[in-house]
Formats: structure tokens, C-alpha cells, sequence
């Protein structure tokens, strides 16, 4: 075997150089993304995870994007006491962490995969019940309580009929 010639390793360094440049590059475009990401709620979130200062401010800023939202979109689905229903606070969150990462990433088509998610979430909030309008909220009804005893007896007769096929396949 020969050695490249001095023309043909140039051009390997050079290659190399390249693809070392482009590396560092997208490492840097990681970095910041990283960096930007934990300057606002992003996921995993948790509302019961935030200290009380951070939880205020969160809220605020949360409750700014949902009038924000409601306006820019007209959507009537959304009653004004929205932040007293859970369930609407999950969708809602969920999409205000996917808005952030939408327009505040590098990805083009990002915003739009996030309308395609809008759409949809409109169509739960469309359907969703009770209905609260101004002035007026309605409590949903409780719903069927989870029997844990029941879960764990479950779980257990899982477990046995799990450990008792395998010893019976050894």
C-alpha cells in the first residue's frame, strides 16, 4: 500500500477539519438549546414541583399565553376560569411548553406541527363539559373513585402468574 500524496492528505485534512467544524457547531447548537430550555418551564414540568416564588411567576406568565391564546385564536371553548379545571390546565400546559419549544427553536416546521396540536386540543375543548361562562364556573362531578386494594390485588396475581410461568419454563 502507498502513501496518499501531499495533494490527497491536504484534502483529508481539510475534510477532517470540516466535519470537526460542523461537530462543535451542532455541540454549540445543543448547548444553547439546553441552556434556553432551562431558562423557561420545559419538560418534564410539573406544577407541583416549583418553589412558591418560581410557581407565581410561572402562573403568571402561564395565565398571559392563555389570554394570549384565547384572543389570537378566538377560541370560546376556553371559560375564563379556566385555572380552576384541572384537565384544562394539563392541555393547556401542554400546549404552552410545546408552543415555547415551537417558536423558540431552530426547526422550521416546528409552529406548524404545533397548530396541527392546536387543532386538536380545540376539538377536546369543544366537547369537554361542564360548561363555564362569565361570571359562572361549574365543578365536574366527581368521578368513579379508584379502588387501590383492588390495583394491588391486581398487580399481585400478576406477579404470581408471571413468577409461576417462568418457573415453569426453566
Amino acid at each position: 500500500m502507498t502513501a496518499p500524496a501531499r495533494g490527497q492528505m491536504d484534502e483529508l485534512l481539510d475534510v477532517v477539519s470540516q466535519l470537526v467544524d460542523r461537530v462543535l457547531a451542532l455541540e454549540e447548537q445543543g448547548a444553547r438549546r439546553t441552556t434556553h430550555r432551562t431558562d423557561r418551564p420545559g419538560t418534564p414540568f410539573r406544577w407541583e414541583n416549583l418553589d412558591p416564588d418560581r410557581l407565581r411567576s410561572t402562573w403568571q406568565e402561564f395565565g398571559d399565553w392563555v389570554r394570549w391564546l384565547t384572543e389570537r385564536f378566538r377560541i370560546d371553548d376556553i371559560p375564563p376560569c379556566w385555572y380552576r379545571h384541572g384537565d384544562l390546565v394539563e392541555e393547556l400546559t401542554g400546549l404552552w411548553l410545546a408552543w415555547q419549544a415551537a417558536y423558540h427553536d431552530d426547526r422550521p416546521d416546528d409552529p406548524v406541527r404545533w397548530l396541527d396540536w392546536l387543532a386538536r386540543a380545540r376539538a377536546r375543548f369543544a366537547r369537554r363539559s361542564p360548561r363555564c361562562g362569565a361570571g359562572t364556573h361549574k365543578e365536574h362531578g366527581v368521578g368513579p373513585i379508584h379502588d387501590d386494594s383492588d390495583f394491588a390485588a391486581f398487580v399481585a396475581r400478576q406477579s404470581t402468574r408471571a413468577t409461576t410461568a417462568a418457573a415453569a419454563g426453566s
